[in-house]
């Protein structure tokens, strides 16, 4: 290959090399398809020219094996894709994980308050019961005291009124006796 024109050789080195396309080939030496099929075709003749068919033979095998490299290549990066995806789930899936357990522990935290709560406000319903019932004696005593008062407030008054009604029976009758 060597001995073949610079532009010959360019243009079998992009499609048996570098595994490019016509369309490619074209583009990368800024000609039309056209041209860069007729100058690949002539490349060919040249080499054929030269009576070189290992040359030939040498290049079909490199392209062949180009090809191969090129399509485990390509087979390897759709795997790193693939990979890549995987670990892009894998990571969102770590992510619920470490936020699931963040909010496991937030709840393990909120239900030991709650039960803080419920203690504390079981105590001070407690408190306020006994203090009920304390107050409930308190003024059941102060009633209970009251109504003894008053039943001997009444006992005494009944007595003055009896001791008033046999004053007042004894001034009739002697205001009687001493009118008569």
């Amino acid at each position: 290959m060597e001995s073949l024109p610079e532009h010959d050789r360019e243009i079998l080195e992009l499609r048996h090399f570098d595994g490019m396309s016509n369309t490619e080939c074209a583009e990368a030496l800024h000609l039309t398809q056209k041209a860069a099929s007729i100058r690949y075709v002539r490349a060919l003749e040249h080499l054929k020219k030269q009576g070189r068919p290992s040359d030939i033979e040498k290049i079909q095998n490199l392209s062949s094996e180009n090809s191969t490299l090129r399509k485990k290549l390509q087979e390897k990066s759709e795997t790193i894709v693939s990979l890549n995806d995987r670990i892009g789930m894998l990571s969102s899936a770590d992510l619920v994980l470490k936020e699931n357990e963040r909010l496991e522990q937030s709840n393990s935290e909120l239900r030991k308050k709650e039960q803080n709560a419920r203690n504390e406000a079981s105590a001070t319903v407690s408190a306020v019961k006994r203090e009920y019932q304390q107050k409930q004696a308190e003024l059941q005593s102060s009633i209970d005291a009251a109504n003894a008062r008053e039943r001997q407030a009444q006992k005494q008054i009944d007595e003055e009124s009896a001791r008033i009604d046999a004053l007042a029976e004894s001034k009739v009758s002697r205001t009687k006796s001493s009118l008569k």
